[in-house]
């Protein structure tokens, strides 16, 4: 090939590279712009409660929002969250929320965030559903990082009240997972995970550790749990004062007497380690009921 052509050809090149250049500055420029109205519709307060209704209308009419104003790229807080489903019912109070909005079209929910004034927890009596009722969710729901200031509880005529707890919990059709929870008190610290399953029997299974605080800051303990809610055991052991103490004791949760049956094995117990006017001691005390 001679220089001339050669120099033809290089030159011709040219025109066909600016022209590839403004074809793909044409057809980016476009998708640009929908990527920034889309970013800037999302910022809005019409996203918000669109995405919100959306939400509610998932849900079959279990889940209701109230006072619901932010942004979904950034913070969103609610005056007041219900869910109510055929055996368990959810009010929160307060909350703010930082969540990706994209998954909830996917029947997906992932929340990075949330912290609540007040969480109600209620589990209505077993004898009060049916065979078919469950915990199930309609979708998959995410909630990597959660504090909450004050938990309440119900379950048929128990109930109690846990302040200040943090988790993070994933669940759906077939299970919920509560994970990373810890809980700090005046005499220590619990933390664990625990599953519970969203279908009769629900299955339930976990771990806890306990680390004293204070006067129990020698304490420390570690247990697990297995079974359904009808029929628990837990099995734990712990050292306190230099005592070591192993537990195992099967309860029924749901029953009107929870606790079944126990056995305790403390060793090396010294009563004067928890009362001064209490003489040294090294027991071997064991317990059955």
């Amino acid at each position: 090939m001679s220089e001339r052509t050669q120099e033809f050809d290089h030159r011709a090149g040219k025109p066909r590279r600016r022209r590839s250049v403004r074809v793909l500055a044409w057809t980016l420029a476009p998708l640009a712009l929908i990527v920034a109205l889309g970013v800037a519709f999302l910022s809005t307060d019409t996203a918000l409660q669109m995405l919100i209704r959306r939400a509610i209308a998932t849900s079959e009419g279990r889940l209701d929002i109230v006072g619901a104003k932010g942004s979904l790229l950034s913070t969103v807080r609610i005056e007041r969250l219900t869910w109510r489903g055929d055996t368990m019912a959810i009010d929160a109070e307060q909350l703010a929320v930082t969540w990706t909005p994209a998954d909830l079209f996917s029947r997906r929910l992932r929340v990075n965030g949330v912290g609540a004034k007040r969480i109600a927890l209620t589990l209505r009596d077993s004898d009060a559903t049916t065979a078919s009722g469950d915990l199930a969710l309609p979708f998959e729901v995410t909630l990597e990082h959660v504090g909450v200031e004050r938990l309440e509880w119900r379950a048929g005529a128990k109930s109690g009240v846990i302040t200040g707890i943090a988790f993070g919990y994933a669940g759906g059709a077939h299970e919920h997972r509560l994970s990373q929870l810890r809980l700090v008190t005046d005499v220590g610290t619990l933390a664990g995970d625990a599953t519970l399953g969203a279908q009769r029997p629900y299955a339930v299974r976990g771990a806890l550790t306990f680390n004293g605080e204070g006067n129990y800051r020698d304490a420390r303990a570690d247990a697990s749990f297995s079974g359904t809610l009808d029929s628990l055991l837990l099995e734990a052991k712990g050292t306190m004062r230099e005592a070591h103490i192993d537990v195992r004791v099967a309860l029924a949760p749901t029953a009107s007497v929870p606790i079944v049956s126990g056995h305790i094995d403390a060793r090396d117990v010294d009563l004067a380690r928890f009362a001064t006017d209490l003489p040294a001691t090294k027991l071997t005390v064991k317990l059955d009921a």
